[in-house]
């Protein structure tokens, strides 16, 4: 019954996401559609989870059937979620707030706290209810008994089946949902959900309650007396069982006793403690940073509609959800090997797919299959092993033998394209290896194992920074060729989420394991694992709301999405750092005289359980990377903000990232040399948009996140007559009208309007850097002005 459980909170994730997305369109109706009015309902939900894992933390320990508890839960939300259209419709008591905000309050900012803090406890009561399951069920399925390396791979495991089941609500939401019955119906299907789940909990809840982590080790004791018949055969047959597993050790040709598979090797310090905790805190920070970066970057790619949007957030979950998982399976080890196995089988796939995006999928299907026979004959060959000697030794060297066959069929399908595509493929297939190596050959090692994480997280960025203004043509590598678009939408829509895997994947599966391998430094053991989970999940909430407003609002505007994302690897590489002096600080633990000592055998054999080797490589590891960390940062800020010329290649080229390959028909002629490359006299990564003007001779264009929206030259008609017909055709003529116009663009509509004896103009514009770029159009727009 936990797989109906695991189930239940399966769907629990996808519920939430497609509350945030209906949510966040009625919030529109309130808000607006702006940057700002977006980035506040983020901040609502991310505040209200927070706030929900918090409390529950207080109290989940301490509650007796948490499961019980996490099924009201889910049918409150429901209830709630009901309500939610009738308390944010703008045509409701809002209405009334807005009228009285728009005509006594005169600074705009002051209006928007208002209105937030009006709205804010509509969305806080819902999300905060949202919050309280991960310590709730965390609570349900881990036994108090259990260690921290237990406790960090169930929570783990959990965090990933709800972040994967967001994934799954994103997409419903987006492409199924939405499109077909709209906002309110969604909404309600959404709350049907949770009923289901409220249903389903209380239905079988005593099936699901006795699968719980704590009731499978100890019955209650009202229930004692009544179940001691039961009791009493059962402990029967497991005496017989455990008589039949020693009979058979002792005919086994080979004897072979392990210390516990899931020990952690080293102590952890208290010092370690908090900074694991600190690290967790600004992964939040820094991985918001990143995701705000990369939307914008890809949306100058695959373009900036909701779609778009949704299949980056997508991206991003999966790479979460994906990071978590392998985080757990290589935590508790006898999930081990299948973890390495089917992640090294996923990579194998994404290493040929080079093959299968120039339609060749018998090949594809070959190359897989040859690449995989060496996963499965290795992990055959340790099954066989297990079954012969009854060895309970944690597999690590055949697990990381594994990655070798998805790094050589990365470098082979490498070198065997030519192009931007196949590099970038191959990049992302290494850099992912180089993260399960790190998750198993340090899962005994919880504090390098973090650090390395975190360093890893950094360098993986860096990779897809280095990489990122080739992937516009990559991207049109792959839609050029398609005959008849409009028969082929969703193989476009594949090829979209390709490109945006090939930029989060990397360091976004790193920003997944941070939550049960930070879990497993922080907590002591099963008894406080909810207040644990609370405390962790609750400090990097925190961390994620501040991401979702410092780069946009601030860093962008101030200093571009490429010191922006170089200022989230310094925070990366900074926890780092800590991590490291705080594992310097460790003491090796000293092996009790009861445990066993493992015997090898063969080649197979698990180095896991080496004490003896681990203080030489372990130190020599700290001592090795923590003396690095300070130059990468200096590189990283030289090729920020003076760029020496060694390192003046791996700067952006910023007419290629504005290519605006997402308008598909013209994607093969946007990379073309035919083109040529214009000259980029403005560019600026704004608040809402990226406004750039290229100057093709004496035609300049001015683009908003890649797409032309105005120019001196084959816009020059539509840009006039949007201003000069609609006054030429009003029934009192132009004279004494006050004029309003939305979007400032080149200048060339407001110019005309005021040629015209109108009495005002008033114009109406998101995003401040366009009338500063408008400024290469005065010849055409006959404006003169200067920019508050």
């Amino acid at each position: 019954m936990r797989t109906a459980a695991f189930l239940a909170f399966f769907l629990s994730g996808a519920s939430s996401l497609i509350f945030q997305s209906i949510w966040s369109r009625m919030l529109g109706r309130v808000f607006g559609a702006s940057h700002i009015a977006i980035s506040t309902t983020v901040t609502m939900f991310m505040a209200g989870l927070g706030l929900g894992a918090f409390l529950a933390g207080r109290y989940a320990d301490k509650i007796k059937k948490p499961l019980l508890a996490y099924g009201v839960v889910e049918g409150l939300v429901g209830v709630w979620a009901l309500l939610v259209p009738f308390l944010v419709s703008p045509e409701g008591w809002l209405a009334g707030v807005n009228a009285w905000l728009r005509n006594d309050i005169e600074l705009w900012w002051v209006r928007l706290l208002l209105r937030f803090l009006v709205v804010a406890p509509i969305l806080l009561v819902p999300t905060t209810l949202m919050g309280s399951s991960l310590p709730l069920l965390s609570r349900h399925f881990v036994s108090r008994a259990s260690d921290a390396g237990k406790v960090g791979a169930w929570v783990g495991a959990l965090y990933s089946v709800n972040t994967f089941g967001a994934v799954a609500g994103v997409a419903l939401a987006s492409f199924l949902l939405l499109p077909n019955l709209g906002v309110s119906t969604t909404n309600v299907v959404a709350a049907s959900m949770n009923f289901a789940l409220f249903a389903l909990i209380f239905g079988f809840r005593r099936k699901l309650e006795a699968a719980g982590a704590d009731a499978q080790v100890e019955a209650p004791k009202d229930e004692a007396a009544e179940s001691s018949k039961e009791d009493d055969e059962k402990a029967t047959k497991k005496s017989k069982k455990a008589d039949a597993k020693k009979a058979a050790k002792k005919a086994a040709p080979v004897q072979e006793t392990t210390a516990p598979e899931d020990a952690i090797a080293i102590p952890i310090t208290p010092f370690a403690r908090k900074v694991a905790f600190f690290a967790f805190a600004a992964s939040g920070l820094a991985s918001l940073c990143y995701e705000v970066v990369w939307t914008r970057a890809l949306a100058m790619t695959i373009g900036s509609s909701y779609q778009s949007f949704s299949l980056i957030l997508m991206t991003f979950l999966i790479g979460i959800a994906g990071g978590s998982a392998v985080a757990s399976g290589a935590i508790q080890g006898k999930r081990l090997l299948p973890t390495a196995a089917i992640a090294s089988f996923a990579l194998v796939m994404l290493a040929n797919a080079s093959w299968g995006t120039e339609n060749d999928w018998m090949t594809w299907l070959l190359l897989c299959g040859v690449f995989t026979l060496p996963i499965a004959v290795i992990w055959g060959a340790v099954a066989a092993r297990r079954r012969s000697s009854f060895s309970t030794s944690v597999p690590v060297v055949p697990a990381l033998l594994m990655l070798l066959s998805p790094a050589c069929a990365a470098l082979v399908n490498a070198l065997s394209f030519e192009g931007r595509l196949s590099a970038i493929v191959a990049a992302v297939t290494l850099t992912v290896c180089a993260f399960l190596a790190i998750t198993i050959a340090l899962r005994r090692y919880p504090v390098l194992q973090l650090a390395t994480m975190t360093l890893f997280i950094a360098v993986a960025a860096f990779v897809n920074y280095a990489y990122q203004d080739e992937i516009p043509c990559a991207f049109a590598s792959l839609v050029a060729p398609i005959e008849r678009l409009y028969d082929h939408v969703t193989l476009v829509r594949s090829f979209m989420w390709l490109t945006a895997a090939l930029c989060l994947l990397p360091a976004t599966v790193g920003m997944g394991a941070m939550f049960p391998l930070v879990l497993r430094i922080w907590t002591r053991g099963g008894g406080d694992v909810g207040r644990d989970v609370g405390n962790v999940y609750s400090g990097n909430t925190l961390g994620s709301i501040l991401g979702a407003w410092l780069p946009g609002f601030v860093l962008m505007q101030t200093l571009g999405m490429e010191q922006t994302i170089l200022i989230g690897m310094f925070v990366y590489l900074g926890v780092a750092l800590l991590l490291l002096i705080a594992s310097a600080t460790e003491e090796k633990k000293e092996p009790k005289p009861e445990e066993a000592v493992v015997k090898k055998t063969d080649d197979l054999s698990d180095v896991d359980d080496e004490k003896e080797a681990a203080p030489t490589w372990y130190a020599l590891t700290v001592y090795l990377l923590a003396p690095l960390i300070p130059p990468m940062v200096v590189i990283l800020a030289l090729l920020g903000w003076r760029p020496p010329e060694f390192l003046s290649g791996l700067r952006w080229n910023q007419s290629q990232m504005t290519l605006g390959v997402f308008r598909v028909s013209l994607a093969s002629d946007a990379c073309s040399d035919a083109w040529g490359e214009p000259d980029l006299v403005y560019y600026h990564d704004g608040l809402s948009t990226t406004v750039s003007v290229e100057r093709w001779g004496r035609h300049y264009a001015m683009k908003n996140n890649g797409k032309v929206d105005a120019s001196n030259g084959d816009d020059m008609p539509t840009q006039i007559m949007v201003a000069a017909y609609p006054l030429l055709m009003h029934e009192g003529g132009p004279e004494n009208l006050d004029v309003a116009v939305v979007g400032f663009g080149s200048g060339v509509t407001v110019g005309t309007t005021l040629k015209f004896p109108v009495a005002s103009v008033d114009v109406i514009e998101l995003e401040r850097a366009i009338p500063d770029a408008s400024k290469y159009f005065q010849d055409v727009n006959g404006l003169d002005y200067v920019l508050p």
